[in-house]
């Protein structure tokens, strides 16, 4: 497992086909707490759930291209590496899933969670996952984790992937926000 900074590089570059249309599935929990509690997700056991009653689990799916959008990626695995990334990045076992987007392409996945730690929503975090098939588009070739972190004079400092160059970046190109990027074996 490797891990870069912005001094490094700026962008991970995928290939793709950039004529294709993506499949896009998002998971969140929704409505409020019978015990008056913020409602979000976390991971158990390697699955998204709802943090308390009263809180609904939504699963909305857009697939414009009729794609199949059943994952070839260790999704247990990789939810379980994210409680394990946010413990060693924060230092706090104390986190909240705001969002789970999973986007479908011909040859790679691309998932955004979105979190907030220590009990607190209105500061937000995300951190990206790309998986990348092998030549065949039948297994997974690689499975990778880009965070950026820091801040930006105008915009927000958050992963971006350029559906037309198949490239991951960060929101701004500043010294304030960083690149991270860890090549991951689940």
């Amino acid at each position: 497992m490797g891990t870069k900074d912005s001094s490094e590089t700026s962008e991970l570059n995928v290939q793709k086909d950039v004529s294709s249309i993506s499949a896009i599935k998002t998971v969140e929990c929704i409505g409020s707490c019978t015990n008056g509690n913020e409602c979000f997700a976390w991971v158990r056991n390697g699955n998204i759930t709802c943090s308390c009653s009263g809180c609904v689990l939504s699963v909305e799916e857009g697939n414009p291209s009729n794609r199949s959008m059943d994952s070839k990626a260790d999704l247990s695995g990789l939810l379980n590496y994210f409680v394990n990334y946010v413990e060693r990045i924060h230092t706090t076992e104390t986190y909240g899933i705001l969002s789970f987007k999973h986007s479908f392409y011909d040859n790679s996945e691309f998932i955004v969670i979105t979190y907030f730690i220590d009990g607190n929503p209105d500061v937000i975090y995300t951190v990206s996952f790309l998986i990348e098939y092998d030549s065949s588009g039948e297994s997974v070739a690689k499975t990778t984790l880009v965070d950026c972190s820091g801040s930006c004079p105008n915009d927000s400092c958050v992963e971006i992937y350029n559906m037309n160059s198949g490239s991951v970046s960060c929101g701004c190109q500043s010294d304030e926000c960083t690149i991270t990027i860890e090549e991951l074996t689940i």
